[in-house]
């Protein structure tokens, strides 16, 4: 039988990590939906004035940004769930985002091909998955603190 072992973490806080894992997989999925359609897209953006999204600086600083969000929101749920295997889930996903952000030079990526979208894709959604399992769990939760949190909601 296995037990979640409470922790000092107030109420408020987790109601706030509840929302930062909504808000993350939402980022993380939008990042696999813009990885996807970047490939059908990139010629409407001039049209649009959207180009800094297809530029490579924009792409790695989001890739960057939304792995760390996303590394803080498990790391602290994983503190009290104890469900560290989606740590793993975590670090698949970004590992394909850096992967193909970081392997190849922006020279070398001025045309994004379906397999890179595709890879892209499917980090872009571990990452999303992670969040939303990280909050299952912390919403399974029957320690103290969470029940408080939840009851206030």
């Amino acid at each position: 039988m296995s037990s979640i072992k409470p922790d000092s973490t107030s109420p408020q806080s987790k109601s706030v990590l509840n929302r930062a894992d909504a808000l993350g997989s939402a980022l993380s999925s939008l990042c696999a939906v813009h990885c996807i359609c970047m490939p059908v897209l990139i010629g409407l953006l001039p049209v649009l004035g959207l180009t800094f999204l297809a530029s490579h600086t924009f792409e790695r600083a989001a890739a960057v940004t939304m792995i760390l969000f996303a590394a803080a929101c498990v790391w602290s749920g994983c503190r009290v769930h104890r469900r560290w295997g989606l740590l793993i889930l975590l670090s698949a996903g970004a590992a394909l985002v850096l992967y193909i952000q970081f392997a190849k030079g922006p020279e070398e990526k001025e045309h994004a091909d379906w397999i890179e979208a595709a890879v892209m894709a499917v980090g872009g959604s571990l990452i999303a998955a992670s969040h939303v399992l990280n909050r299952r769990l912390r919403a399974s939760c029957h320690c103290t603190q969470c029940e408080a949190s939840r009851q206030k909601s």
